[in-house]
């Protein structure tokens, strides 16, 4: 794929239908000599050489790879307009790309009904997810594994939640029975699952998980943040140490959060939020007439606790999704090689 080619023919299409709308004057300030803009470019590109060599095989420091060329054209393209999803006059086209992608994502966790959206990043995601929890079982805290994000800590500090730290078995996962000896006290309303720790990749056991959530008339969080298109390889042929169990039970729980910068091949930031049940939306109700004035459709404005938010982000995902969608015969291979 020819990057260099195909951002020009961004350029031009956006020039296109920009010409569509009639002659205009800009503004003085957009106005940038070239001779000038070289000297401070050059500065720029020497600065950014203070970089690790993300790109590299062979560079492992970091979850940080290069995004997909299909992701850089269309985060640019869409860039050039500056769309924003937070309201349906801001981003039209790009908010219906949103809808669109994070519709093949719950597809992806099995969910058959969902209501969701696009973040800015695992975190804000997780931070949605717990929100939502906290509006739901008021008063009783979050458990999270001991080897769990550090966000699920943080964030329950910020929502006023207590949050409880459940000791790990050999391999990295929650241990079930710490986890039970808890949640017997009936102070804790919400689990978080970890499919894919940070330090060691381990998937916490979902599937058992899901008979204490019918027991004790909890919630079940599951931050798939780093390992979620993973959901794509378990119990394929030939896939070694990735039992489908775990990840066949995500389709069961209460919510997820995947990060489509990580294995999803976008640029940071790219987060999603997904709900089971749609009805959670009634927790995000706000009013804002000078906002959600055009239409009656849903404003994703109006299911997200964020407000502006990169309509490029969503443009990337979807294009990104068009050559290698999130089914095992696309992405899924893509994680393999």
């Amino acid at each position: 794929m020819d990057l260099q080619h195909w951002l020009g023919r961004a350029d031009d299409a956006i020039q296109k239908w920009g010409d569509t709308f009639g002659p205009y004057q800009p503004h003085p300030s957009l106005h940038v000599d070239d001779d000038g803009f070289a000297a401070v470019f050059e500065e720029f590109t020497g600065r950014l050489k203070d970089n690790y060599p993300f790109f590299h095989p062979r560079y492992a420091g970091q979850m940080l790879k290069p995004p997909h060329p299909a992701a850089v054209v269309g985060y640019l393209t869409a860039m050039l307009i500056n769309p924003n999803n937070h309201a349906l006059d801001g981003g039209p086209a790009t908010a219906a790309m949103e809808r669109e992608t994070v519709a093949q994502l719950a597809a992806m966790f099995g969910y058959d009904t969902h209501l969701g959206h696009l973040t800015t990043s695992g975190t804000i995601a997780n931070l949605e997810a717990l929100f939502v929890a906290r509006e739901l079982h008021p008063g009783r805290g979050v458990a999270y594994s001991a080897e769990a994000h550090y966000t699920h800590g943080r964030m329950c500090h910020v929502l006023g939640m207590k949050g409880y730290p459940i000791p790990t078995d050999e391999g990295g996962r929650i241990d079930i029975d710490a986890l039970e000896e808890v949640l017997r006290t009936g102070d804790v309303g919400t689990v978080v699952l970890t499919a894919g720790t940070t330090g060691l990749g381990a998937v916490d056991p979902i599937h058992t998980a899901l008979a204490l959530r019918d027991r004790y008339g909890v919630r079940l969080h599951v931050d798939a943040a780093y390992g979620g298109f993973f959901t794509l390889l378990a119990g394929a042929d030939g896939i070694e140490g990735l039992p489908s169990e775990p990840w066949r039970a995500i389709a069961r729980c209460d919510s997820v959060v995947v990060d489509p910068h990580k294995h999803g091949l976008q640029p940071y930031g790219c987060g999603a939020v997904i709900f089971r049940d749609p009805e959670v939306g009634r927790f995000y109700l706000h009013d804002s007439p000078y906002t959600y004035f055009t239409s009656t459709e849903l404003h994703l404005g109006e299911i997200s606790l964020e407000c502006s938010r990169a309509g490029a982000s969503a443009a990337a995902l979807w294009l990104t999704f068009q050559l290698i969608p999130p089914t095992p015969a696309g992405l899924g291979l893509s994680l393999i090689h």
